[in-house]
């Protein structure tokens, strides 16, 4: 709406830019006067949006990266947190092109640690259509091994039911491994980074990209917000990856375009689900529904799907045969400073930090879902 008055008032004004200059102009000015309006109370010390529609690239970015008031640029990397799942189903998707594995595999068949899993397959993990339980919480353990070792405890509580969860995707993460005998880091680079070019995805931070990270409390140790991903090693198929608005946007348009899925599988990966409706076959995807709007538009093209991550990230994608789109929200409320947690702490009287202590060092988790809740931030719409 912000942007149709911006045209309207301003049309007149703007007959002598190109169409580059005029989308750039109005975006920024619309979406500088939206931060306008956001209450004084929705702490977001930095921030990146992101468009790209039809070939036609804006990009507003603006506020801090950190603490110490260092500013956000237009490459910097955010924690994407379980936008990371969305890595891991593209990898997941190659392989099963390239004949290592199959949708109808069992777990149990592809890796001889997941001795609990029973007859789930990997059908039942990327649709998530299986409710997984571990003995004991992974991000309680010491080191890296003892969490590995609490992962291969998995089994299934019911299988067939729709449940959002983490441990599948560190399940993908580790069968992937072991069939293929790469790291996780490697498949990420040959089956996404290394065929769309991109230099700021990341799942290991070189010391030299440390003053490119945000979103996380712990990008002082190249860390990400995520408990879990930081007791098995900083990354794990669910959460771990950083990466940049361009790139973002870029891996969106390389999914729908048919570069880094397969083209007979893209529809697979964002149609909707028998299990749950608002989402994809692959079951972290939000597809178009008429029903309930979650993070995508009622009126988007078949050809449309949506992702996000707990730090507040978000990545959307369409294409129809008038336009193809791409835009991303990215903000790093998570990085917010120990002090102005605890006085939010006292004030709503809830937990929203919590420090843990490993082997190799300790790290910070901030839960900003909950953060968001206090401060009645409806980031769906």
């Amino acid at each position: 709406r912000l942007v149709l008055n911006e045209f309207d008032s301003l049309f007149s004004e703007m007959e002598d830019m190109n169409d580059v200059e005029m989308v750039n102009m109005v975006i920024e000015d619309s979406v500088l006067e939206f931060l306008k309006l956001l209450n004084s109370d929705l702490i977001i010390p930095g921030f990146t949006f992101g468009v790209n529609v039809n070939g036609i690239k804006t990009k507003v970015y603006g506020g801090f990266r950190d603490n110490d008031g260092n500013s956000i640029e237009k490459d910097t990397m955010f924690d994407i947190a379980s936008i990371t799942k969305t890595f891991t189903q593209v990898i997941l998707y190659n392989l099963v092109n390239n004949k290592v594995l199959n949708f109808d595999d069992k777990i149990t068949d592809l890796h001889p640690r997941f001795k609990n899993i029973g007859d789930v397959t990997i059908r039942d993990i990327s649709t998530f259509s299986v409710i997984l339980k571990t003995l004991e919480r992974i991000d309680s353990k010491r080191n890296i091994e003892e969490a590995r070792k609490c992962l291969f405890s998995v089994y299934p509580e019911k299988v067939g039911i729709y449940e959002y969860n983490d441990l599948g995707m560190m399940i993908l993460k580790e069968v992937m491994e072991y069939k293929t005998g790469l790291t996780y880091e490697k498949l990420l680079e040959q089956y996404i980074v290394k065929p769309l070019e991109l230099d700021r995805t990341k799942v290991n931070i070189p010391e030299l990209l440390k003053s490119k990270i945000t979103g996380s409390p712990n990008i002082d140790i190249g860390m990400v917000n995520d408990s879990g991903a930081n007791t098995l090693g900083g990354y794990s198929g669910h959460a771990g990856i950083w990466s940049s608005n361009d790139d973002l946007i870029q891996f969106g348009e390389g999914i729908i375009n048919g570069i880094i899925v397969p083209e007979d599988m893209i529809k697979n990966f964002y149609y909707p689900s028998s299990f749950y409706e608002v989402r994809g076959i692959a079951g972290n995807t939000f597809v178009p529904n008429k029903e309930l709007v979650r993070y995508i538009g009622k009126t988007s093209p078949l050809k449309a799907f949506a992702v996000q991550g707990s730090t507040r990230t978000q990545l959307n994608v369409q294409k129809s045969n008038l336009y193809k789109a791409a835009s991303t929200i990215l903000l790093n409320t998570a990085i917010l400073d120990k002090e102005t947690i605890k006085k939010l702490e006292k004030e709503k009287g809830i937990k929203i930090r919590s420090e843990f202590e490993k082997d190799f060092g300790k790290f910070n988790l901030n839960d900003i879902k909950k953060l968001g809740t206090l401060l009645a931030i409806d980031f769906e719409n």
